[in-house]
């Protein structure tokens, strides 16, 4: 269910906020912005424009009723070009290089640092009073307010705001959104930026896979009249991602969920591609929880319409050509881990290989009505398939535009599952053998690349292990570990013991301790169970596994995570990667037990044949997208719901892609670069510089 914001929003609101003349240097003008002190505006909603008459809970829709989107959004693209014509008319006033460097430090102290719009406005006076009578009088004065400033340099973000709501008696909420047009006719106007989007075309060709250049879904993408999509200029695709975190907990709140959707565009090259500036953020969903999937397209729907366009093609002015170029973009896949996946690409959480089109086709019949609400459910139980949002994009096929994120897969799935849940819980290392593993982890140097896990792993309170240090224990670290652990065992070629679940043999009738494990020789005599409660036992049921053979288990475990995180491999680099993960599974089977045969083994036999498509799987990685989710969760905030923190994490985010290049005009760099090395000239400055970025 929804409410519409008009886009013909209040001031301070809209999708552009009239342009104020040069002297209008008010202090009104300083709450259009929500960066700064962390002190939200109020965001003054239409109340001309009336909620919808027919309200009804999200879960109370019939069996045959398509669901409503959470957000509806008016299709008026002229009021599109009037923001961006808004956007473009910021006054360019003739600063001096002394004034405008000054006001570029401001600007980035504010967004590196949190710096407040009171504290700035301060150093603002104090350069007017102090500094400006020393320069030319001729030049205009410096702006004593923040917000001008960052409209005079071009950094004011330019956002529409939506109301909505997720069922009635719950209170209206704010969804911010960023144009892609706006953002990317920004992006095209820095200098060296289609240069660098074109670098791919002088790659060398070699049989090597380097990037996603060198896929084969980077050369298979044809237009409507079946030619190469990326023949062209200026046909650009990109990777999608939506993922959601958690903001704060404390002991006075509760957990508040929220997901950043971001873009980053494949033509550029690795080295600019994941960026602040030349990553997109449309906006940022509203927590204080997931939305659903049958809710996601709402938030997806401005961007959706869009793409669209530009999937036909814009003429966009650049920096190369002022007077516009035809410009093209659409979405290469989607990158974000299983949850996301089946929620944004609309998969069931389990289904046989399927065929992209059928998928579709499928996807698209369940949008349709049905009998029944049983027979909803029984199509996408055969099928696998529910409906996505973006099959609103002609070319999408979920099942070949959605690959297996190796991150969470490999590394926060299968290698977290192996230490924590095999060895660990399982009792195959004992105490006496995680000390010495910690120990090793206490003393171990790794490369200053890498990044070592907390020696207090496996302990209850041993910290929170991230994809980087699971990633470093398999690959560096945990074969050697074990078999210091176990050398006595080892050179014996003796056995350890494999806890497979502790039973309890308290009489409960409804207990499934022993659902999927066979009943042990010592409980064969046992009397039948009754519904009379006796005291529990649990007994230690374990099965014998050569050490030797686990780490050989082990061992293959971290050939596959070191193939799969290459940034160069060679198609029988791929084929050794699956060949590897297919004798994994069979001997993970053999020692563990069927049990140990989860869902992330599944997935990850599909990696090799996603690596062929779309390169390394670096390059498709949920990485990129979850190292700004940590960038958005340091945004400092007054912690106010209903959206007004994911406003402030847009805005935020926006601000800050906006700054950089700023700052590197100032100190004479065009355009989006990568720092030099430590030792050049202006290495260590701007080295530290973006370190910060």
């Amino acid at each position: 269910m929804a409410f519409d914001l008009s886009n013909e929003a209040a001031p301070g609101v809209g999708a552009a906020s009239p342009s104020l003349s040069s002297d209008e240097d008010a202090t009104a003008s300083e709450f259009d912005s929500n960066f700064g002190d962390g002190i939200e505006p109020e965001h003054v909603l239409d109340h001309g424009r009336a909620i919808l008459d027919s309200m009804e809970a999200e879960d109370d829709h019939g069996p045959d009723m398509p669901t409503s989107s959470l957000l509806t959004f008016a299709s008026n693209h002229s009021q599109l070009d009037t923001a961006l014509a808004a956007s473009h008319a910021i006054p360019q006033r003739p600063y001096s290089s002394i004034v405008r460097r000054f006001m570029v430090l401001v600007t980035a102290i504010c967004v590196y640092f949190g710096l407040g719009r009171e504290p700035a406005g301060l150093l603002l006076s104090f350069f007017s009073i102090a500094v400006e009578p020393l320069l030319d009088p001729a030049d205009p004065p410096i702006p004593r307010q923040l917000d001008t400033v960052r409209r005079h340099l071009g950094t004011l973000p330019v956002l529409r705001y939506y109301a909505l709501y997720e069922r009635p008696g719950k209170p209206k909420m704010i969804f911010a959104y960023q144009s892609l047009v706006e953002w990317l006719t920004w992006l095209l106007s820095q200098p060296g930026v289609e240069v660098a989007m074109a670098e791919w075309r002088d790659r060398d060709p070699d049989v090597r896979l380097r990037d996603v250049w060198d896929g084969l879904a980077w050369r298979s993408e044809l237009d409507p009249q079946r030619r190469a999509f990326t023949d062209h200029s200026l046909s650009l695709l990109v990777a999608l991602g939506i993922d959601w975190f958690s903001l704060f907990r404390s002991q006075y709140t509760s957990w508040h969920s929220t997901g950043a959707i971001l873009m980053c565009i494949l033509n550029l090259p690795p080295r600019l591609r994941y960026l602040f500036s030349s990553t997109y953020i449309a906006g940022c969903t509203p927590g204080p929880k997931e939305p659903k999937a049958t809710a996601i397209g709402g938030y997806l729907r401005p961007m959706l319409e869009e793409l669209e366009l530009l999937n036909e093609g814009m003429s966009i002015c650049t920096h190369e050509a002022p007077n516009g170029r035809l410009v093209r973009l659409r979405v290469a896949f989607y990158s974000g881990d299983t949850v996301g996946r089946n929620k944004v690409a609309a998969f069931e959480h389990a289904l046989p290989l399927r065929d992209d089109h059928q998928h579709r086709l499928d996807a698209e019949r369940y949008q349709r009505p049905f009998a029944s609400k049983a027979d909803k459910d029984l199509h996408e139980r055969n099928t696998g398939a529910r409906y996505s949002p973006l099959l609103q994009l002609s070319y999408w096929r979920s099942v070949s535009r959605s690959p297996v994120d190796y991150m969470h897969c490999l590394e926060l799935g299968l290698a977290k599952r192996l230490f924590h849940r095999v060895l660990i819980v399982g009792e195959v290392i004992t105490p006496a053998h995680l000390a010495i593993i910690q120990r090793g982890l206490q003393t171990c140097r790794v490369p200053s690349s890498e990044q070592a896990p907390d020696q207090r792993l496996g302990d209850p309170g041993g910290g929170s292990a991230t994809a980087a240090h699971w990633s470093t224990l398999m690959r560096r670290l945990l074969p050697l570990l074990l078999f210091v652990a176990w050398r006595d065992i080892i050179v014996a070629d003796d056995e350890l013991d494999y806890v497979i679940k502790p039973v309890d043999t308290s009489a409960r009738p409804d207990s499934d301790a022993t659902h999927n494990t066979p009943e042990p020789a010592t409980l064969l005599s046992l009397p039948s169970r009754s519904r009379v409660k006796k005291p529990r036992k649990r007994l230690r049921i374990a099965r014998p596994v050569n050490a030797r053979d686990v780490v050989r288990n082990v061992a293959q475990l971290a050939a596959a995570t070191t193939l799969a995180a290459r940034r160069s491999m060679s198609l029988p680099d791929v084929d050794q990667l699956d060949a590897i993960l297919r004798d994994y599974g069979r001997t993970t089977a053999v020692l563990f037990g069927a049990a140990a045969i989860i869902y992330n083994l599944h997935l990850a036999l599909h990696l090799p044949e996603h690596i062929r498509r779309f390169g390394p799987a670096y390059h498709f990685s949920a990485y990129h997208f979850e190292r700004m989710n940590g960038q958005l969760g340091r945004t400092p905030t007054n912690r106010h719901r209903n959206g007004e923190i994911e406003t402030t994490y847009t805005t935020a985010f926006v601000t800050s892609g906006k700054v950089v290049p700023g700052v590197d005009a100032e100190l004479g760099f065009c355009g989006l670069r990568t720092p030099p090395t430590e030792g050049s000239a202006g290495g260590g400055a701007r080295s530290s510089l973006l370190r910060n970025f």
